[in-house]
């Protein structure tokens, strides 16, 4: 499969990705910690061709609701979620128009309810056989 593993600079999505025998490529503004496939750049310069599969990691500081109290309704800092909400949906529906497959990851968040995207699958390490986390 042709992966782009978008807003990645660590490389280790990519490299899991590409020791199963994946064409997989990173893409974030900043360099890659390892070398390996990374575009250095703005995703959209990636996303004017075909991917099988696209798992993004778009920044989640404003969109987690953990940063109510300082990006919430009311707060100082309610404008950037509000960029941070459009500038990830919008990203959302670029992705989409490009692969048959697309996975974001981010924590619990206002995504839904701000930006119409769909609820969220939640997903635990335990869950895939990784016996180094513990149940909650």
């Amino acid at each position: 499969m042709k992966i782009l593993i978008a807003c990645e600079y660590s490389g280790r999505v990519r490299d899991a990705f590409r020791a199963l025998g994946h064409d997989a490529m990173s893409c974030d503004i900043l360099p890659t910690d390892v070398d390996g496939p990374h575009h250095q750049g703005d995703i959209y310069d990636m996303l004017d061709q075909r991917w099988d599969l696209i798992i993004a990691h778009p920044p989640c500081t404003a969109l987690t609701v953990a940063g109510n109290s300082t990006y919430g309704e009311g707060q100082p800092k309610y404008a950037e979620r509000l960029a941070s909400v459009q500038w990830t949906v919008a990203l959302w529906e670029a992705c989409k128009a490009v692969s048959p497959r697309v996975c974001f990851e981010n924590p619990v968040g206002v995504l839904p309810r701000l930006g119409g995207m769909p609820k969220p699958r939640y997903v635990q390490p335990y869950q895939f056989g990784h016996t180094n986390q513990q149940r909650l």
